[in-house]
């Protein structure tokens, strides 16, 4: 049995046809998904993921006493506090890319499977693929947690629904997009950049390793040295991590409420916001890396494809 009957055919339970558009992409999803989530190594960033949420719940009990302003702060806090790009917990996002997405192209050039499915679909249908089956690997681990924790809070401090409260519940929708609008922002450049070095390695620990020397090296040049020894903030634009941080302290609140502080006394900010004037370019800059690294991925297949 060849490699592609071995890998894809079992999963479709079709002819040898090759499936349609989208139902191919489904199947490759479904088929990336399952074999990211395999083995060991990979469900060691998820056993962290769920340390992470068990240690925040907790201590959510204090949190629930809080009125309700400190209290919306708080939860606004301790979600994003999930998804931060380049310190705490964050940092547990690039290992888990590392670990799961880095073998999503760089396995099918190792063992020739990629030239097998060049023959049975068309190059849109197999980068379409890889990109979503990128995204929702990306996505399973802290930004789940991070989404996670902000339901369970609201719902251990009781929704108010009798009376109904719209102010409370506007305040929870705008958190609740705030993160999920956020969380598509930084999957999305992960999911990206993670592919690029897939695309231009044929061994997944390669294209982990180089992922992660890429973001940290970065951040220490640009920001680390260059900042500080020019003073000019604009290179803190030429590290994803450090675009990215800017976002995210001028997103999302800093303020929280330690001690189960019922007066507010014990409110303070834990960061504050990293070069706000800077905020726009970041974002933009950030969507610049992710779209380079999906157009890079994309023609560097063609070029195998023509080999």
């Amino acid at each position: 049995m060849s490699v592609y009957e071995s890998r894809y055919r079992p999963l479709t339970k079709r002819t040898r046809d090759p499936p349609k558009f989208w139902e191919a992409v489904r199947v490759m999803v479904m088929f990336e998904i399952r074999k990211g989530l395999e083995g060991r190594w990979a469900k060691v960033p998820l056993i962290f993921a769920g340390f992470f949420l068990f240690f925040s719940l907790t201590s959510l009990t204090g949190m629930l006493t809080l009125p309700e302003k400190d209290f919306v702060n708080n939860v606004e806090f301790f979600s994003s506090f999930f998804l931060t790009p380049r310190e705490g917990p964050g940092s547990l996002i690039w290992l888990h890319v590392a670990i799961i997405n880095s073998g999503l192209i760089a396995s099918d050039l190792s063992d020739n499977t990629f030239t097998l499915y060049m023959t049975k679909m068309r190059l849109r249908v197999y980068f379409l693929s890889k990109f979503i089956a990128s995204v929702i690997l990306t996505l399973i681990g802290l930004p789940l947690v991070g989404l996670s924790y902000f339901f369970i809070a609201i719902y251990k401090r009781g929704l108010p629904i009798f009376p109904f409260n719209w102010d409370l519940m506007g305040q929870y929708a705008i958190i609740l997009g705030k993160l999920l609008l956020f969380i598509a922002f930084e999957v999305i450049f992960y999911a990206s950049v993670i592919l690029l070095f897939s695309a231009y390695t044929k061994k997944a620990i390669n294209a982990g390793v180089l992922f992660i020397v890429y973001l940290i090296a970065s951040s220490v040049i640009f920001e680390g040295i260059l900042v500080d020894a020019t003073q000019v903030e604009w290179f803190k634009l030429l590290s994803p991590l450090s675009a990215m941080l800017i976002v995210f302290t001028n997103y999302f609140t800093r303020e929280v409420v330690f001690g189960g502080s019922h007066d507010g006394s014990d409110q303070f900010p834990i960061q504050d916001p990293e070069s706000p004037s800077l905020y726009w370019e970041s974002v933009g800059v950030t969507l610049f890396y992710a779209i380079l690294a999906l157009i890079l991925t994309y023609r560097k297949l063609q070029d195998i494809r023509r080999e």
